[in-house]
């Protein structure tokens, strides 16, 4: 994207004064604030341009609850279909796995044999299947759950009690967590044919590690004790075994390691509390954290361009505050709740807290009461990769006939793009505004943004 070229164009255009965004407000003392109001805000917020033609925003999408519940959710994972895994209430202190469809909507998978009504999905691939816990008659129990085979328990490693959880899995139906043994808490793999094997630990650690994410090629991530820490990321393979993610012996260590994507980057958090990228080829990068007086940033989520998610305290009164963001490689670490396009209702992004699901076309698992983030691109009317000429009449045919848009441009945002002041309402202010920004724009340089499934290296 040529975000910061347009952003340089628009504020020398005096016709663009007029397009400030109204998107949906937070209260301070009873009076709306908007969250790009730097002023208002007085340092709550990141302080962030209003968004411009071009810009990446997202619309939010509630996920909903399991019928009797509250209608409360929390969502765990993200698959490359949009499907969502993670727990929802169904009554009194009961909380139940559910997979969710964009079309099909939310089912519960109920829980093991015995169970009282208490489980989680924490993983969910591309085959639609779901791994977590669960309880059961023996206890806390990992599970895998398919439409054919419905929820089964995967069992224990040997000499240990059914404490146990399933934290990841692959499109190979193989499932990672950890597992008590006779030794003490240990990470697992788990598959149809081989059952539940042991991962062990890094060297010098005393039986306490767990295993949080696998990828295709079957590298496994996640955190043991070591000689020298009593956590510390690793990675293990069929290969190579279990060996520090980092093994340069610096000051600053990855200490957890959440997420692996399919290029082999993983992120987590290191020994100072801040998120990282770990390449293969570039090793350890550290991402910092969205805000400096943030007490420390978790990296949940990493898709393959790569896009990272997750989320940060910053200290606050009298409890301290939890805030979701995302990082890639242009824009940096931001703030999500600056990012959500205007008028939505509730307005979630009061309570985005927490962000623990990416896929690979950018949308985001978060905890507000369980939604999916979707991007935009504001400006892009006719979703040809481009802000420029033809989408005024893209935009003029949306409103004048939307449904003769929504035919023309079936995979198209619609609304939430051609919303171009951001006031929450989709009318001609619109069309005046992008014919006035393009005015101002070199017509030989349209505003462009990279797609979100492009593969970009990592700087």
């Amino acid at each position: 994207m040529r975000t910061f070229e347009l952003r340089a164009v628009m504020f020398t255009c005096i016709a663009l004064a007029a397009i400030v965004p109204s998107a949906a407000s937070q209260y301070m003392d009873g009076w709306p604030l908007d969250p790009r109001d730097c002023e208002g805000l007085t340092g709550r917020f990141n302080c962030v341009p209003p968004p411009v033609p071009g810009d990446v925003l997202y619309y939010v999408t509630a996920l909903g609850g399991l019928p009797g519940g509250s209608g409360h959710s929390v969502p765990r994972a993200i698959n490359n279909l949009g499907q969502v895994t993670g727990d929802s209430s169904v009554g009194d202190y009961h909380l139940e796995a559910f997979l969710w469809d964009p079309v099909e909507g939310m089912i519960g998978l109920g829980d093991l044999p015995g169970g009282s009504h208490l489980s989680t999905g924490m993983a969910v691939n591309n085959l639609s299947h779901v791994a977590g816990g669960s309880d059961g008659a023996h206890g806390w129990e990992a599970f895998f759950w398919a439409p054919e085979t419905g929820m089964i328990g995967l069992g224990t490693l040997p000499g240990g009690s059914h404490t146990c959880e399933g934290r990841g899995m692959n499109d190979l139906d193989q499932v990672v967590g950890y597992s008590w043994s006779g030794s003490g808490q240990q990470a697992f793999l788990w598959d149809a044919e081989h059952g539940m094997i042991g991962l062990g630990d890094l060297p010098g650690g005393q039986f306490l590690s767990v295993a949080r994410d696998i990828n295709n090629s079957m590298q496994v991530v996640g955190d043991s004790s070591s000689e020298d820490h009593l956590w510390e990321a690793f990675i293990w393979d069929p290969v190579n075994g279990m060996r520090p993610l980092d093994d340069t012996g610096g000051s600053i260590y990855p200490a957890s390691a959440y997420a692996i994507n399919e290029v082999g980057q993983v992120t987590g958090y290191t020994n100072t509390g801040d998120v990282f990228l770990w390449d293969p080829q570039d090793g350890l990068i550290n991402l910092g954290r969205p805000d400096p007086d943030d007490l420390v940033a978790y990296g949940r989520a990493i898709n393959d361009v790569p896009q990272v998610v997750g989320y940060a305290i910053r200290p606050g009164w009298p409890d301290d505050e939890f805030h979701a963001f995302v990082w890639d490689a242009q824009h940096g670490m931001r703030d999500l709740e600056t990012l959500i396009a205007a008028e939505i209702d509730p307005p979630y992004w009061l309570l985005l807290r927490y962000a623990s699901g990416i896929n690979n076309a950018g949308q985001i698992a978060a905890y507000a009461n369980g939604c999916v983030l979707t991007p935009f691109v504001l400006g892009d009317l006719n979703c040809d990769e481009l802000v420029d000429e033809a989408d005024i009449p893209a935009l003029l045919l949306l409103l004048v006939d939307p449904d003769e848009y929504a035919q023309t441009y079936p995979d198209c945002p619609g609304e939430w793009a051609g919303d171009i002041n951001q006031d929450g309402v989709l009318d001609p202010a619109d069309l005046y505004a992008l014919r006035d920004f393009l005015g101002c724009a070199p017509s030989a340089d349209p505003g462009h943004y990279v797609p979100p499934d492009h593969v970009s290296p990592v700087p």
